[in-house]
């Protein structure tokens, strides 16, 4: 029953390995299987063969379906996190804006930054756990929306000048601002 449980627990990957293996074996004709050596050997164990490559197959198909599961939720995410680039305010979009003219992914803010803290419940930004100070917390731009934005800058809802930019940043830091 231990070995039973062992198989249950091997990777997708070892599994669809003993699957191919047993496929092989079972389907392949005897003058192939010969070359190998096999021929008595699969004559002698072919139920085994063929229930070992049962097994494998459907505990192989078994994890297959959280892994899929798993892919479909983390691409409804980051859709659902695209999405919100279109309901950004100006503030936010200033933010962003700087990032990527500043070429960089992280902001060190205020830990009560009131934009950031928009964005990161959002999921467009997230702060890094555990590291810096409350004056100077850092922010960084999650991946998928630093690649969109980095393709088309003008996905952003606001364009400003370089003017309007300057200015932002300046009272980005100021306590009274944000």
């Amino acid at each position: 029953m231990e070995k039973f449980l062992q198989l249950i627990h091997l990777k997708p990957r070892s599994l669809f390995g003993i699957a191919l293996i047993g496929l092989f074996l079972l389907f392949n004709p005897y003058s192939l299987i010969a070359i190998f050596g096999l021929v008595d050997a699969v004559n002698e164990y072919r139920s085994i063969i063929g229930i070992i490559t049962l097994i494998s197959i459907v505990f192989f198909i078994i994890q297959l379906f959280p892994w899929i599961n798993t892919k479909y939720s983390i691409s409804q995410y980051n859709k659902q996190i695209l999405n919100n680039i279109d309901s950004l305010s100006k503030d936010e979009s200033y933010m962003l804006l700087l990032c990527i003219r500043s070429n960089s992914k992280s902001l060190s803010l205020p830990l009560s930054h009131s934009t950031a803290n928009l964005l990161a419940s959002k999921g467009i930004m997230n702060k890094a756990s555990g590291t810096g100070n409350m004056t100077a917390w850092p922010y960084t731009v999650s991946d998928i929306i630093w690649n969109k934005i980095k393709k088309n800058e003008n996905i952003l809802p606001h364009i400003i000048s370089n003017k309007e930019l300057k200015q932002y940043e300046g009272n980005m830091y100021d306590p009274l601002y944000n």
